[in-house]
């Protein structure tokens, strides 16, 4: 797939550069709730861009993931946003075979610490722990999206 633009998060929001950042930026309808992230954790934000889903996500440093669906559109006024909370600290994420998601986890006990393997369309999925032991965990099913606020004050 090629793709012929970068996304850049920063303090000011996700932005779309094509050769100029683009205005406003994505992330324009949930503006309070980027401002309300503890800026001196930003450098955990971790973006994989799902180019033939067309979906962004975005782990932020509060465990949880941003999610920005842009079937209607990559920009600011058509992108949809919703936010996958989990009951660990989702640290990092990988997009493989074009619809698994890898979520590197990182939990206070042990058994929680990992790979969680997540699949598009279904919800009982593989932990890979720090044993390279192999099981199936029940997560939560990340096709429910708890919405954030997209008012602008």
């Amino acid at each position: 797939m090629n793709v012929d633009y970068l996304l850049v998060a920063d303090y000011s929001g996700i932005f779309l550069f094509n050769g100029a950042y683009t205005r406003p930026e994505l992330s324009y309808k949930i503006q309070n709730f980027w401002f309300g992230l503890d800026r001196t954790t930003f450098r955990k934000i971790e973006l994989v861009n799902d180019s033939v889903a067309q979906i962004l996500y975005c782990v932020l440093p509060t465990g949880t993931v941003l999610v920005g669906d842009y079937n209607n559109g990559n920009d600011s006024q058509n992108i949809r946003w919703s936010k996958w909370t989990f009951n660990i600290l989702i640290t990092s994420i990988d997009l493989i075979d074009t619809s698994t998601l890898l979520l590197g986890a990182n939990a206070n006990g042990v058994n929680q610490s990992g790979l969680y393997k997540v699949v598009v369309d279904k919800t009982n999925d593989s932990l890979y722990d720090n044993v390279n032991t192999i099981s199936n965990v029940k997560i939560p099913d990340p096709l429910i999206k708890n919405s954030i606020s997209t008012t602008k004050c």
